[in-house]
């Protein structure tokens, strides 16, 4: 994906000497035409000016029109190539107020960029510089597309990018178009400093807008359908932690089941005894999404505040203690409020440390930081939100043990933390804690990103998928057992048109555009849903007796899958109860939650 950060210029040197004898009266006039300049990809974003990236191939001609009153007008053009010196020869008659207009056109046969010059011509040399510059975006507005979901519940926010095809190649625009939202009590958009942000206000559809300005304006529209927060019993977000489960209802109440020996739970008790039927967590009314981590949970409120409960050994509950303050080993049973975030829009939560995806694209995070996964430059741990390094533009993230990873406004994904698997992406492996961001090489085109416990995926744009980290039960899905680790995202998997993903501990599964769900890596528990107990190497099989699946989330050894229909399923390990079905027995196929 790029981004068109950088004027593009085009440079037309044009240099006329005077020729006795062939051309009498005529200046010849040889043009040297050079398409310079670029846009910046990016991860040019930010450089010193100068620092350009090849020319887009959206110019593939250049034509120059030689005009006056006492001559008939001569164009000539030829096709052009970045860097690429193009030679054309004119003979020009001689006389006053020659006017040079240069135009630079698009595969489309559209006038991009246009300059003039009036020079006089008697034979003598000449020395003509015509410089044409536009921004990049006035010429990619043959194609547009609004990128994102279209189904939004009302409280939560979706992130939409623009993009603009060209010749092949693909340009972020979201940032340079104007957007707009036509029913505003249904859904509102931002359109300054966090631009494409739809926030669901109340149920309905409005339609979303995006406009390219200038002399090629063209605009593209997509339809947002809000879904209403009800006080009915429907399931909003469903999260799969270590041995645990959580799920947000329409009504603002939060439940959970499965191991509680440290309060994760958070219904005031903690004991070792399995919960195999959901409670309900203590002083939650307006819940609109939760996170499980190894054994604490999360949950982000509709005022966009965030309150945790469970193990706060390493200050992962973000209240500015650890434990209860007393003691670092005593649990929180019930719900305390995360000091000083206001303003979450997505919330993500590793084995033993949390993070926040902020209004605005930057990121906070807290808890355990021993392999650099709080991303603020240290391996402290704290029990208060830090900023995440150097990133501004975040639109989602993501962790389940002890990695981070954040998907970027542009398509690129950058990660931090744990990499002894090479599950940062960025061609490395090292015992030695990644306390700043890095950047997943090869990704431009992502539109989620999904931590596993020792591997990471990405859905890229067009429903394909790519692994990389640990693949010992190839759950990165390269059909090969113990092949890997991989250090950079291998081949992408095209056989599916995933919409989603999930990566649990040590498998992965996709949510396809039919609806339905593929998983593929471990499955001695059965978490890849088939009915059998074999490891998948390669996602063939198809989750069973499961369709309409609208998310998907991943624990460490079980699966669960929200409906469209607003209830839940899960499947795999169920040794604490995690599948929420009554019972502790594991089970390869998925069930139906007990007791709602």
């Amino acid at each position: 994906m790029k981004n068109p950060a950088v004027i593009l210029s085009v440079f037309i040197a044009l240099a006329g000497c005077g020729q006795e004898g062939a051309h009498i009266g005529h200046t010849d006039v040889h043009l040297n035409l050079t398409l310079a300049g670029g846009v910046a990809t990016s991860e040019d974003h930010g450089n010193q000016k100068g620092s350009f990236a090849p020319a887009p191939s959206g110019i593939v001609k250049i034509s120059v029109e030689v005009t006056a009153s006492d001559m008939e007008t001569i164009v000539q053009s030829a096709p052009v190539s970045p860097g690429v010196p193009t030679l054309l020869a004119l003979s020009i008659p001689n006389g006053s107020d020659r006017t040079f207009t240069v135009k630079a056109m698009n595969a489309f046969g559209d006038v991009v960029y246009e300059d003039s010059k009036t020079v006089s011509l008697n034979g003598g040399s000449l020395s003509l510089p015509i410089e044409l510059e536009a921004n990049v975006e006035s010429f990619l507005t043959s194609t547009l597309e609004i990128v994102g979901d279209n189904q939004i519940t009302a409280g939560n926010t979706r992130a939409y990018r623009l993009e603009g095809s060209l010749g092949g190649s693909t340009y972020d625009l979201t940032s340079v178009a104007t957007w707009s939202s036509s029913a505003t009590t249904t859904a509102t958009i931002n359109n300054s400093d966090r631009k494409g942000l739809v926030t669901g206000e109340s149920s309905g559809t409005s339609t979303i807008t995006a406009t390219i300005e200038g002399t090629n304006a063209n605009a593209t529209t997509t339809t947002v359908t809000v879904n209403p927060l009800s006080a009915g019993a429907g399931v909003l977000s469903v999260a799969a932690g270590g041995f645990h489960t959580c799920a947000a209802f329409e009504n603002g109440s939060v439940k959970c089941w499965g191991l509680n020996a440290s309060g994760q739970l958070g219904n005031g008790t903690s004991t070792t005894t399995p919960v195999s039927t959901p409670v309900a967590v203590n002083n939650i009314t307006n819940a609109v999404e939760v996170a499980a981590g190894g054994f604490h949970s999360c949950a982000r409120l509709s005022d966009s505040t965030v309150t945790c409960w469970g193990w706060n050994q390493f200050g992962q509950l973000g209240n500015g203690k650890l434990g209860d303050g007393t003691s670092s080993t005593t649990p929180i049973t019930t719900p305390v409020v995360v000091s000083g975030v206001a303003n979450a829009v997505q919330i993500t939560a590793g084995f033993n440390h949390t993070c926040a995806l902020l209004l605005g694209g930057s990121i906070q995070c807290w808890g355990f930081n021993a392999s650099g996964q709080l991303g603020d430059g240290s391996s402290n741990a704290t029990s208060t939100p830090v900023a995440v390094n150097t990133i501004t533009n975040a639109v989602q993230i993501t962790a389940l043990f002890d990695h981070t990873c954040a998907l970027l406004s542009g398509g690129s994904i950058q990660c931090w933390g744990f990499n002894a698997s090479g599950q940062l992406g960025n061609g490395t492996s090292t015992t030695t804690p990644v306390s700043t961001p890095v950047s997943v090489s090869g990704i431009a085109n992502a539109v989620e990103v999904a931590a596993g416990g020792f591997h990471t995926c990405a859905l890229l744009n067009g429903g394909s998928v790519t692994c990389w980290g640990q693949n010992k039960l190839i759950q990165l899905g390269s059909g090969k057992l113990n092949d890997g680790p991989l250090l950079t995202p291998g081949d992408a998997i095209d056989t599916l048109t995933a919409t989603s993903l999930a990566a649990g501990g040590t498998h992965t599964c996709a949510l396809l555009s039919d609806k339905t769900v593929k998983c593929w890596g471990a499955n001695l528990f059965g978490q890849i849903g088939t009915g059998a107990f074999s490891i998948a190497s390669l996602p063939d099989l198809a989750v069973r007796d499961l369709s309409d699946v609208a998310g998907l989330s991943a624990g460490d050894g079980h699966t669960c899958a929200l409906l469209e229909n607003e209830t839940i399923r899960c499947w795999g390990l169920n040794n604490f109860g995690q599948l929420g079905d009554g019972t502790t027995n594991i089970s390869p196929l998925p069930v139906s939650l007990s007791g709602l």
